[in-house]
Parts: C-alpha cells; sequence; structure tokens
C-alpha cells in the first residue's frame, strides 16, 4: 500500500465515523499494520510468480531453439555437412573444423549464438527476424517466394539493417575479423545467416508452400458422396409426400403445437415467435453428412522379417547355447583320420557323405589355443584325399592331374598358352556373369532350363557341384588357422586345383541348348554359371585367407595369370570401380551413415592383392607372367576407385574406409612397381586419367588439410601414395635396373627413400608445374625427413 494513500486512511475514518464517538488511535494503528503486511505478502508472492513464470518461458524457449537446431542439424548431414557443436549441441557425426564451411564463425557464450561485433546473437531470435519479414531471399534481393514486390521496393526497404536494429547491434564493426574485415553488421549478419541457414530456409519454404498447395488441392475436391446424399434426400422426400396423401399413414409429429389458439397474453409474451410463424421466411434445409467410420482392431507389433519372430528365435537360441555350450574341437578325443580317409577313396556315396559332413563340422571347430583348429599337417594323406576327390569330381575321372603346374598339361585346347592368346582373351567380370545368370532367370522358363542343363546323377548320388562346394566350405574353414595357411601356401596343388575351378572359357556357348544367350561357360562341366560365381567367391576368400605366406615361385606362368584375372574380375568392372561416396549412392545407401562399409567382394580382392604383391619375388614374377595390358586396365581401375571431392574424403576418415584406401594405395604402388616401362609412361601421359592431381590432392589432404591430431594416421597413407607417383614418374624398370632406384630392391616396397644411400635427381618431375602446392601447403606443414626427401 502506498504512503500516501495510509495517511488518508485516518481521514477517512474520521468523517464517517458517528458523531460523539472517540476514536481509538491504537487500534487505527494495528489495522494499518494488518493492511500493509497483507500488501507486502501479496507483493512477494506476486514477485515469487512472476520468476516461476519466467524460469518456465525460458526452459520452453531453450527446448524450442534445441528442438529447431537439431532439425536443420538432421537435414544438414543428408547434404553432407556437419553443424558446430556449438549450434546445434549435437556430438554425432563428429565435426572436423578443417574443410567446414563454418570453420569461420566464432562461438558465442551461449549455445546457438555466434559473436558479431563483441556481442552474443541468437541465430533463433535471427531466423525469427528474417522469417517474419518475409525470408532472406527478400532481404537479400535476390527473388520472392510468396509476395509480389518489385526490386526497387524491396531495395529500398534496407531488411538487413532493420534486422541489425532489431538485435541492437552497430551498424559497423569495430575490430573486424581478417576474414570479415571489408563488411559492415548488415552484411556480416547476412553471411551468417546465408552460411548456417540459407540451405535449410528454401527447403523449408519449399515443403511449407508444398503442404499449402495440397491443403488447397483437398478444399476444392468436391466430396464423392454428393451424388448418394441427393438421391437419398429425393428418395426421402418421395416417401413424406405419400404420406401427407394417405391418412392412414399420417404421424403425429412431436415438434407441431396442437391447433389452440393462444391467448392475447401469450401474443404479448412471445412476439417474435409470432412473427416467425407467420412469416414467408422459411428456414433453410440442412444436408446431411456422412461420416465414415474406420475400424482398426487391436494388434501386437512384431517385429518380424518373413513372418518370423526373430527376436524370440535369438532369445531361445540363446537360452540353448548357454543350457548346452558348443563343444570344441579338444573335447572330441581321438579322431580316426585313417577311417575319413578310406571312406573318400571308397567312392560309396553313403561314406563320402558321412566323411565330408565330420569334416564339415571338424572345420570350424577350434580349440582352447587361439588361432588353432583341426590341424591339417598332422593328418597324413587327408589333404591329398580331399584334392583328389575334388579333382575327380570336377574334371572327370579321366582327368590328368597335374603335379606341380598348371602350364604344362593342359587338356582343354581352347585353354590360352601363349602370351599372345592371352591378350585375346578377355576377362569376365563378376557383374558381367551375374547379368548373364539373372538375364537368364528372368526369360521364360528360366529356372527349368537350368535344371535341365545339369547332369543326372546316375543313382542315389549328390550333384557333383554340391560334392565340390562343400569340399571348398571345408578349405575355407580349415584356411584361417595359422598353421593350415601355412601348410596350405605351400601345397602347389591346392592352388593350381583351385585356381583351375575358376577358370571360364574364351569361347562363348548357350547356357543351355534352348537358350538364345551365349555367354562364357566354366572349365569344369560340373558347374553351371550360377555355380560359379559361388566358386570364385569362395576361392577369394580361401585365398585371402593364405596368400600371406604363399609364393608365386612355384606356379606356372598359366596360373599366375589365371589368379590375375581372378582378381582383376572383381576391381575392373565400370560399375565397381567408383569413388566412395558414389559405391555408397549405387547401393542405395546414405553417405551420411555411421555403420555403411566397403563392398564385401571388392574389399577381400584388394585384400588378396595388397598381400600377395607385397614381396618383391611375387612382383617380378607378376611383372614376367602378366600382359602389360592387363596390368594398365586394373591400375586405371584403381584410381578411380580413389577419393576425389570433400564428400569421399569425409567418408575416408571412417575406419572402415580408412583401411579400404590404404589398401587401392598399396595396390596401386605393386602395380607401378611391376609395371613396364610403356605402361608407366602411358598412365602419366593420359590426360583423361589425370593421375598426378588425384594424388596431389589426395596428399594435400592427408597432410596440410588435416588436423594434427589425425595426420600420424593418414601419415603412411600419404607416403604410399608419393612413393607411388615417384615409381610412375621415374618410368623405369624396377627389376632390370635396382641399382639406379636406390640400391638393393627392399622386401618392403619404399625405394630408396627409407635406405641409407642417398642421390641426387634432376629434372622436372610430375609434380613441377604444382610447385606452389607442394611447396606451401605440403612441405611447409610438419611432415619428417623422408617424405620431405621424396618430394624435394
Amino acid at each position: 500500500m502506498a504512503e500516501s494513500e495510509r495517511q488518508q486512511i485516518p481521514q477517512f475514518i474520521q468523517q464517517n465515523a458517528p458523531p460523539n464517538v472517540p476514536l481509538d488511535q491504537g487500534a487505527i494503528a494495528k489495522q494499518l499494520s494488518l493492511l500493509s503486511q497483507s500488501g507486502s505478502t501479496r507483493a512477494k508472492e506476486y514477485e515469487v510468480f512472476n520468476k516461476m513464470n519466467a524460469a518456465q518461458q525460458h526452459q520452453q524457449y531453450r527446448e524450442r531453439v534445441q528442438n529447431f537446431f537439431k532439425f536443420v542439424a538432421q537435414y544438414m548431414n543428408t547434404r553432407g555437412l556437419v553443424l558446430p557443436p556449438f549450434i546445434s549441441g549435437l556430438n554425432t557425426p563428429p565435426y572436423d573444423p578443417n574443410g567446414s564451411p563454418f570453420a569461420w564463425l566464432e562461438p558465442g557464450s551461449h549455445m546457438s549464438t555466434v559473436k558479431v561485433a563483441d556481442r552474443d546473437v541468437d541465430l533463433f531470435k535471427l531466423w525469427q527476424l528474417v522469417w517474419s519479414g518475409g525470408t532472406s531471399q527478400k532481404a537479400r534481393n535476390l527473388f520472392i517466394f510468396m509476395s509480389e514486390l518489385t526490386l526497387a521496393q524491396i531495395t529500398s526497404e534496407n531488411a538487413w539493417f532493420k534486422v541489425v536494429q532489431a538485435l541492437d547491434l552497430p551498424q559497423q564493426l569495430s575490430d573486424p575479423h581478417p576474414a570479415t574485415a571489408s563488411m559492415s553488421t548488415a552484411d556480416l549478419l547476412q553471411k551468417i545467416f546465408m552460411t548456417v541457414l540459407g540451405s535449410f530456409e528454401v527447403f523449408y519454404v519449399q515443403k511449407t508452400r508444398s503442404q499449402v498447395r495440397a491443403q488447397q488441392q483437398e478444399v476444392a475436391t468436391p466430396p464423392q458422396g454428393g451424388q448418394d446424399d441427393a438421391d437419398g434426400d429425393d428418395k426421402k422426400r418421395k416417401s413424406d409426400e405419400d404420406e401427407e396423401r394417405d391418412p392412414k399413414k399420417m404421424k403425429m409429429d412431436p415438434s407441431v403445437e396442437p391447433t389452440v389458439m393462444p391467448s392475447p397474453e401469450a401474443q404479448a409474451q412471445s412476439p417474435q415467435r409470432a412473427s416467425t410463424v407467420d412469416g414467408d421466411v422459411k428456414p433453410p434445409r440442412t444436408i446431411a453428412t456422412r461420416n465414415k467410420i474406420e475400424y482398426v482392431p487391436l494388434k501386437r507389433e512384431l517385429d518380424t522379417f518373413g513372418g518370423r519372430d526373430l527376436d524370440a528365435i535369438e532369445r531361445e537360441y540363446r537360452a540353448r547355447v548357454q543350457a548346452r555350450p558348443s563343444r570344441g574341437i579338444d573335447d572330441w578325443g581321438t579322431i580316426d583320420v585313417e577311417g575319413l580317409s578310406f571312406a573318400l577313396r571308397s567312392r560309396i556315396a553313403s561314406e563320402m557323405s558321412y566323411a565330408l559332413v565330420t569334416l564339415t563340422y571338424l572345420s570350424f571347430m577350434r580349440s582352447s589355443t587361439p588361432n588353432r583348429g583341426f590341424p591339417l599337417q598332422t593328418s597324413g594323406e587327408l589333404l591329398d584325399d580331399l584334392l583328389d576327390l575334388l579333382e575327380e569330381t570336377a574334371f572327370g575321372p579321366g582327368y590328368d592331374g597335374l603335379d606341380v603346374g598348371l602350364g604344362e598339361k593342359m587338356v582343354m585346347p581352347e585353354f590360352p598358352k601363349t602370351d599372345a592368346e592371352a591378350r585375346a582373351t578377355r576377362t569376365w567380370t563378376n557383374r558381367e556373369l551375374i547379368n548373364f545368370v539373372h538375364e537368364e532367370s528372368s526369360a521364360p522358363f528360366g529356372a527349368l532350363a537350368e535344371d535341365a542343363s545339369r547332369e543326372r546323377p546316375r543313382g542315389p548320388l549328390p550333384p557333383r557341384s554340391e560334392i565340390i562346394r562343400t569340399i571348398l566350405d571345408i578349405f575355407r574353414n580349415l584356411s584361417p588357422c595359422e598353421d593350415n595357411n601355412a601348410h596350405l601356401a605351400q601345397q602347389p596343388r591346392f592352388t593350381d586345383l583351385l585356381l583351375r575351378l575358376t577358370v571360364l572359357s574364351p569361347v562363348c556357348a548357350p547356357m543351355h541348348p534352348s537358350s538364345p544367350l551365349s555367354a562364357p561357360r566354366p572349365v569344369s562341366d560340373a558347374l553351371t554359371l550360377r555355380d560359379m560365381i559361388d566358386v570364385r567367391r569362395e576361392v577369394i576368400q580361401i585365398l585371402a585367407n593364405m596368400c600371406a605366406a604363399h609364393s608365386l615361385a612355384d606356379d606356372s606362368p598359366y596360373a599366375v595369370r589365371v589368379f590375375f584375372d581372378l582378381v582383376s574380375s572383381y576391381l575392373v568392372d565400370a560399375d565397381e570401380a567408383l569413388s566412395p561416396s558414389n559405391s555408397i549412392l549405387s547401393r542405395g545407401e546414405s553417405t551420411s551413415s555411421t555403420t555403411v562399409r566397403p563392398p564385401q567382394n571388392a574389399d577381400t580382392t584388394l585384400e588378396v592383392l595388397s598381400r600377395i604383391a607385397l614381396p618383391d619375388s611375387n612382383r617380378q614374377i607378376f611383372s614376367r607372367c602378366v600382359p602389360q595390358e592387363r596390368v594398365q586396365v586394373l591400375f586405371v581401375a584403381l584410381v578411380h576407385m580413389l577419393p576425389v571431392i570433400e564428400r569421399d574424403f569425409l567418408i575416408t576418415f571412417k575406419a572402415a574406409w580408412q583401411v579400404w584406401v590404404e589398401k587401392i594405395v598399396l595396390c596401386l604402388y605393386s602395380l607401378a612397381f611391376l609395371a613396364p616401362p610403356d605402361v608407366k609412361r602411358r598412365i602419366k601421359a593420359d590426360r583423361a586419367l589425370g593421375f598426378g592431381g588425384i594424388m596431389l590432392r589426395l596428399i594435400k589432404r592427408y597432410v596440410a588439410n588435416i588436423h594434427p591430431d589425425y595426420r600420424d594416421l593418414f601419415s603412411p597413407l600419404a607416403r604410399r601414395a608419393i612413393e607411388t607417383v615417384k615409381v610412375i614418374d621415374d618410368g623405369e624398370d624396377m627389376f632390370v635396373t635396382p641399382a639406379e632406384s636406390g640400391g638393393a630392391i627392399l622386401g618392403f616396397g619404399m625405394g630408396y627413400g627409407e635406405s641409407t644411400i642417398q642421390r641426387i635427381e634432376k629434372g622436372m618431375g610430375m609434380f613441377g608445374g604444382r610447385q606452389e602446392d607442394v611447396t606451401w601447403q605440403v612441405m611447409a606443414n610438419a611432415v619428417d625427413e623422408v617424405m620431405f626427401a621424396e618430394l624435394d
């Protein structure tokens, strides 16, 4: 209560008191004190309520801001961009300021704010101001989405200066940033808005317009049941007329009052009702609306696949495994290996089935020692018996086996024996084989025709293709063990027989007698083209497990060519030789997904090539046996698989894709090392390929344009890329003049850069025309001495 009001109370009491009654000053003071206390209590309660209401409103506002920028961050992720955490409040996916368009923004002291003229600017408030003013296109004088103003009217508005005034910012920057030195505050606000929210605004406006257009179309569309309602009304009207004509069908309407003359008092009390009844104005007839009632039954949501509850199956499986754990190979005790060998040699269907099933179980069992399983090296002649059965099943009992290599005893005349024949023979890619099978299966009665092409077994014998695939499964399960992969790698017959299974005849023939489609056919008559796709994939997996310990010195030249063609069939296809982002998009996946991985077949093939071509002895054998045209084709395909644009490099920051790029660069170095000088000169002069520019972009991105904490992770990759460019640029035969390449060829293939021998190089290198990029962006960074010497 105010002081003036409190002073007027005694005067009011004195004026309104009864005459001759004395006033009690103590009572008046007590009442004034009580009134003052009640007024202060009400004021405190009102203040507390205002504070609570303000805190609640602030919390609601922060939630709105957080939800808004979470939506903006999701939209930016679809475009391959990541908002900084101080704007979005999110840490996933990880934000890398290097190369990001948001790196120049200065974070504010609160979330979703930036610094402008040493003051915090709320980006959400900026969005509300721009949106309420007619979108940023109106402010930027470019084009208008929803208004019909002219360009001159928009220019005269100075919309961005109004935004500056609304945010209480100075018109000019007092201490401008070097990147914004020539800008005013309005220009800087415009740049901030277009960087963070420009593309999202276009998306939001288009979405809003499409929703408004859809609502207008729904309103303009007449209801489908209008004609039915009109027909129903006509039928009802005819029925009412019939009832009026027939006195027997007349019904009493409770809404109609009896025809009794009302009294004058009643007429005077209800003039409005009388005028309504006597008047000629009739109330409009309302059209009955029809409501559609949809019945949605209650149901239990099931996460099923093909009608099966996968979660229930997994729970049951885990319970069974815990109740009865699987037994290891140590629990089997003594295994009768000779009995299994005799069962395989008998060629009796039941005995062979027993031996193959038993070996299948033994193959995937592991012992208590890591990477140890069923030992082949101590199993006597079991490996030879399996190879005999595989050879006889695939090529027939009259097949003339191979003792050491494939090149000396060729049975089928269409196999290429010379380099000229090998150059004339094309390499069928895995994608082409899949397309052949798909086209044949899509033809009318294609599945029946494929079954008719298989050989009918005599008696109750399994198909020969099933026996072949079962034996390959056994070898695939045994090859990851440390003892077995080294033992299998030292068996020339094992490698030769596996490669022989993957050979396709160079002569195309119909897939079956009634087929109009000509396709390559497998050398083994026990396999169809569909079986060949699975067999080649199994062989690649087996070679990936054992190729690190395998030496090509024991193989024939033809076996080496078959090995190289098998590896190339998974990499040289135009649909497979794609950059990381294009490879992901071709599979229908999103580049912003964190779980997407490289293609499995190509990844396994790169693993095989990078390991088998690592020793210099194997590189020399490849250089001597493989035609140089095929080396160049594979090299070009691998260059096409390297990252090119910024989106590709962001994908390679994930662990799986980083290993993918390292395998590609390692294979490129091996191919450059074994390629003859003519191939190196053609690659260097191929302007359409642009090998030098692609490699320089990769080196710059992984050395200069990367955070220092991640530079050590990509330093070996950049170092290997530099060595690859140097080998191509030299254009020398690495196996004829090893002394000129820095002394003896090193086993790890890095050339003279890691040896103690130094030499003075002269001339213009591949990066000679890009001296500024190499000198100031790569060599000026903290690179090691070896890399600096290689780039110098």
